[in-house]
């Protein structure tokens, strides 16, 4: 089974395959190779320590899109394997002067290679510190390489604080963020919403290993707040494992300016829940925003 496939012209949705496969399409642009060559690719170059940090989130989103070729089982079984190493890889890199041109060269080089593809759909700086905004040289090797089409979107992935101080200066050329957004820090969507000309990623929606039992309770106290309507404290008081999710994803989805969020995925059931939530959700937009307001009071 794979997540649905629409139809060209056809509205694009939301949620975790729209990272490559849909939002990506927006761009008029296509997956770097087939998704068992890309996988099977990305998953050599990182164990070999030939994918460098600067290029990972890269080469994982194109492969969170190209999971829609291939069966959950062999997506779910390489992914994880390939996020390890590569953060390794990227880890290492953070001591060797990672955000230089030199290294934005070589990664870009070597990772066009390795994923068997002249240009990359969006490029990412993972982690860099909010000093990369005055790095005018790297700024503009990286406009560069969207003039000559070798990559469609430059950006970041970054904490918050570095986001923030993103959006205030908007170097023209980063044109992508991915950032941590979850029910604890919620209230930054009132930020990301103001931001109409980037493509926003979100990750680690559930705030990290200990973030689902805080959520729960933060979904549990909702339920009893008298801030909200009878009719929607009904609707959060419900046991369907499938609240959570609906909930977390698409109060970061809906009316926030944010176009993708990118969960832990570990089991093929996770994926299809996932997908269902995001699809099919109880809650409707105005329910959702004054759930945001009621989380970041």
């Amino acid at each position: 089974m794979t997540p649905p496939r629409r139809a060209a012209g056809e509205e694009p949705g939301r949620g975790w395959y729209s990272s490559a496969a849909e939002a990506v399409a927006q761009l008029g642009s296509r997956l770097f190779v087939r998704a068992d060559q890309l996988l099977r690719a990305g998953l050599t170059a990182a164990k070999q320590g030939q994918l460098s940090g600067i290029m990972f989130w890269a080469a994982l989103i194109g492969i969170c899109g190209a999971i829609t070729g291939v069966g959950f089982r062999a997506a779910v079984r390489l992914v994880p394997s390939l996020r390890q190493a590569a953060q390794r890889q990227a880890a290492n890199q953070l001591n060797a002067n990672q955000f230089s041109l030199a290294t934005l060269q070589s990664s870009l080089e070597t990772s066009l290679r390795q994923l068997r593809t002249d240009y990359l759909d969006m490029l990412l700086m993972h982690g860099p510190p909010v000093s990369i905004l005055q790095q005018d040289d790297l700024l503009e090797a990286l406009g560069r390489l969207v003039e000559q089409g070798k990559v469609r979107m430059a950006g970041l992935s970054a904490d918050i604080p570095v986001i923030e101080k993103t959006f205030a200066e908007r170097p023209p050329v980063l044109t992508a963020a991915q950032f941590p957004v979850n029910l604890s820090n919620i209230a930054f969507t009132t930020q990301t919403a103001q931001q109409k000309e980037m493509f926003l990623v979100a990750n680690h929606p559930f705030g990290g290993p200990t973030g689902v039992a805080a959520s729960r309770e933060r979904i549990a106290k909702l339920a009893k707040s008298p801030e909200l309507s009878a009719e929607l404290r009904e609707k959060l008081a419900n046991d369907d494992p499938q609240l959570l999710l609906e909930l977390i994803f698409n109060v970061i989805l809906d009316g926030t300016g944010i176009s993708a969020v990118i969960p832990a995925m570990m089991q093929p059931a996770h994926i299809r829940a996932n997908v269902q939530a995001i699809e099919n959700c109880r809650f409707t937009s105005e329910e959702l925003a004054e759930i945001r307001t009621a989380l970041a009071s």
